[in-house]
């Protein structure tokens, strides 16, 4: 350099040499000590007041340092935070090719991702990290994140990195923001934007989430959802690792999205203990004992209660569409979490001192009712023909005593009336007596009166009761059709729907057309 050179000049050879050391850097020692001496100049080279200079920073730079990330990753974390800080600070005076143009559908090539994929994928999740990533002092990691991946984004023991008014910081937000278009843009493919799309999606801000949902959109037509990686990736943000290190939970409006997704894959219908720790959490409050090691974000209002839906539409498609050999392992452990959680609210009358009574606790309980439903039936060797007829029994002692309102009697006689095919087949002589007995105790019941399990009865099962016995009972059952009379003879109610049912059940031409199936 000599002492003619025009300051452009000068500036445009200090940015040459740093990328040329970057370049040759053969340890990681050597990369440390350039990055100590060069990145502090170079990042102010990014505000220069020649053009040429900044482009050069960018368009030059931003290559080399994108550059063999992977690999730096696993010599010294340290050091590629050090990179990746210096990356997202080139991003900011970066002016993206316009989507869809020639410079953008080379944008990859350029920036050498064609040839290194895998420093395209460390890329493409370390700024899906940086979107769910928030500083918070009072905690050292963050929904969907682990201690290491926060100290990492915030490059270790560096305190301004995202205050944007201190020397050499950035503002958090913005730069997600640039991180978003960046992911966008034609540098990565649609399965390596995928989750940082999903991720951006779920934010509460509009100006984040919208480029995150016009990412999804695209990019969900040409990901495959049977991509075993994707799946585990999904659960994964979903439920967090263990340990007091490893990821939180993702936030619920997260969640809510990663099970939509889920929804669509029949992959992950195999994940059985997955599944039943995503019902586990979702529905049930942590235990004191396990506060301290996933202490996740709070779900309430709005978004805890469209989580929960989601949980629940989770539950019915594993019902419909996983294998036999799974729905055998999964349906006892997510019948008998649904009726812990309904329990928990107070059963069989709703614990109104423990509980808000609210519209979205009602649906809850009434969707938790349908789905032991559905799920009862697709696996009913294991949840229904029990001799001493556990569920089915919990289900009429439901619908005679769960006071909560009308809407929740209608799913649970909704659930009844799933599992009427499971006992369609010639029962064996001790479960079709025990039938028998159950059916003729539910149709003695009086409203007001309390039955032999001290439970106050609220509502007349006769209904149900007629009906299991004409699709579940053979004709020559003696009983059965003394239920039928029963039926039609009627109590104080005496409705027309149950005395119907009962002539139905004693002429023996409906009978065979209601049982035609067997």
């Amino acid at each position: 350099m000599t002492a003619s050179e025009s300051p452009e000049a000068r500036e445009l050879s200090l940015v040459g040499k740093v990328e040329l050391r970057i370049a040759l850097a053969e340890s990681d020692s050597k990369l440390e000590t350039i990055l100590k001496t060069y990145l502090p100049p170079l990042l102010l080279k990014l505000a220069s007041e020649y053009i040429t200079v900044r482009n050069k920073n960018t368009q030059d730079l931003l290559p080399e340092v994108v550059n063999g990330l992977y690999e730096n990753f696993d010599r010294s974390t340290r050091n590629t935070a050090s990179l990746f800080n210096l990356f997202l600070k080139l991003l900011h005076s970066t002016e993206l090719p316009p989507r869809g143009s020639h410079e953008d559908i080379v944008f990859r090539e350029k920036l050498g991702f064609q040839d290194r994929t895998q420093d395209a994928n460390f890329v493409s999740s370390w700024l899906g990290r940086l979107i769910l990533y928030n500083t918070n002092p009072s905690n050292e990691r963050c929904p969907g994140l682990s201690v290491e991946d926060c100290r990492f984004l915030q490059s270790y023991d560096n305190a301004n990195t995202w205050i944007e008014n201190a020397h050499g910081g950035m503002s958090l937000f913005e730069t997600k923001i640039i991180a978003a278009k960046f992911l966008a843009s034609g540098a990565f493919t649609d399965r390596e934007r995928f989750l940082p799309a999903l991720f951006a999606s779920s934010d509460q801000n509009p100006r984040l989430s919208e480029i995150g949902d016009d990412m999804s959109k695209h990019a969900i037509q040409t990901v495959s959802l049977e991509d075993a990686s994707l799946v585990e990736g999904l659960f994964q943000v979903y439920l967090g690792t263990r340990g007091t290190t490893g990821s939180l939970p993702a936030r619920p409006s997260l969640q809510t999205k990663i099970l939509a997704i889920l929804c669509r894959s029949q992959r992950a219908s195999s994940y059985a203990a997955k599944a039943v720790q995503i019902v586990q959490e979702g529905l049930a409050p942590l235990d004191d004992q396990q506060v301290h090691v996933r202490s996740g974000p709070t779900k309430q209002g709005l978004e805890s209660s469209r989580l929960r839906a989601q949980i629940f539409a989770y539950v019915n498609w594993l019902a419909r569409i996983s294998k036999p050999e799974d729905i055998k392992i999964i349906a006892p452990l997510l019948v008998n979490q649904l009726r812990n959680y309904i329990e928990s609210q107070g059963w069989p009358h709703f614990d109104t001192d423990a509980l808000k009574f609210s519209g979205t606790e009602t649906q809850s309980r009434s969707l938790g009712y349908e789905s032991i439903g559905i799920l009862a039936k697709a696996s009913p060797a294991k949840l229904l023909l029990d001799n001493d007829l556990f569920l089915l029994r919990w289900l009429f002692n439901s619908l005679s005593s769960d006071s909560t309102g009308k809407d929740v009697s209608m799913s649970i006689e909704q659930a009844i009336a799933s599992v009427v095919g499971a006992f369609s087949d010639r029962l064996d002589e001790e479960l079709e007596q025990n039938l028998t007995n159950l059916l003729l105790h539910h149709m003695s019941l009086n409203v007001g009166e309390t039955d032999g399990s001290n439970l106050q009865v609220v509502r007349s099962t006769r209904f149900a009761a007629v009906r299991f016995a004409n699709r579940c009972l053979p004709y020559r059952n003696p009983v059965a059709r003394w239920i039928d009379l029963l039926a039609i003879g009627g109590n104080a109610e005496r409705r027309d729907e149950v005395v119907e049912e009962g002539k139905r059940g004693l002429d023996p031409y409906w009978h065979k057309m209601l049982n035609s199936t067997k």
